[in-house]
């Protein structure tokens, strides 16, 4: 009888394990001809913490603009961005990073966010 209950906890823990991995596989790329989809939806970074409303949307850059609920606004490269269906994540991105990247933008407009702790500052701008 102590066999059972070790083995039906042993798999108990390995299924609670296996979740976020599965949660994780199941986010998809973002396409650059699809950004304007979202254009009014929330964006959701680490944790699924609310980042912010997407505003606009650059398909031929691959950027969208996102604004955050202090105000905040920052230019995301695709590369950050996953897809649940009509769900738009950022899970590498924490809202350290997205003030961060907000505050970047202000300094020089047009900085875009494409990894968490890199922003690519435009020379013209």
């Amino acid at each position: 009888m102590n066999e059972i209950r070790a083995l039906l906890l042993l798999a108990l823990f390995l299924g609670a394990e296996s979740k976020p991995a599965l949660a994780i596989k199941m986010l998809e790329p973002v396409a650059a001809q699809d950004l304007d989809e979202f254009i009014g939806s929330t964006v959701l970074g680490q944790a699924r913490a609310p980042l912010g409303v997407v505003s606009s949307a650059d398909r031929g850059a691959g950027v969208i603009g996102l604004v955050g609920r202090h105000g905040e606004f920052t230019l995301m490269h695709l590369s950050v961005l996953k897809r649940n269906g009509m769900i738009l994540r950022a899970p590498t991105v924490s809202i350290g990073d997205f003030n961060h990247a907000s505050t970047a933008n202000l300094l020089r407009p047009g900085s875009t966010l494409i990894y968490p702790h890199i922003i690519v500052v435009d020379p013209l701008g």
